[in-house]
């Protein structure tokens, strides 16, 4: 099942199983982040099944998540681990946020 999105509305992919964001969204950020730990072998591959992101958004979005958010992450050998969530963001709120549970 397909719901477009206007504005801030998220998008339900095929499987209805994971939330797409509107690009620019940081929540799209946020879901990757989150995938890194909760992935038990976080490779490109893994991460774009998880999240449902292009390859290539991945690879951008990781220096995002630091230079935006001051998210650490490091890639080991083909693996992205996050190692750091920084000052701003909190791995409890996020999954809330993404949850739909933040009022």
């Amino acid at each position: 099942m397909l719901i477009e999105f206007k504005g801030m509305e998220l998008v339900r992919m095929a499987d209805d199983s994971k939330a797409q964001y509107p690009r620019g969204d940081v929540r799209r950020l946020l879901r990757l982040a989150l995938a890194m730990t909760e992935v038990e072998r976080p490779t490109l591959n893994a991460l774009a099944a998880e999240t449902g992101h292009h390859k290539q958004t991945i690879i951008d979005d990781v220096p995002r998540l630091r230079e935006q958010l001051g998210v650490q992450v490091e890639k080991d050998g083909a693996e992205y681990r996050l190692v750091d969530w920084g000052p701003v963001v909190k791995k409890a709120g996020i999954k809330k946020l993404l949850l739909g549970q933040l009022s």
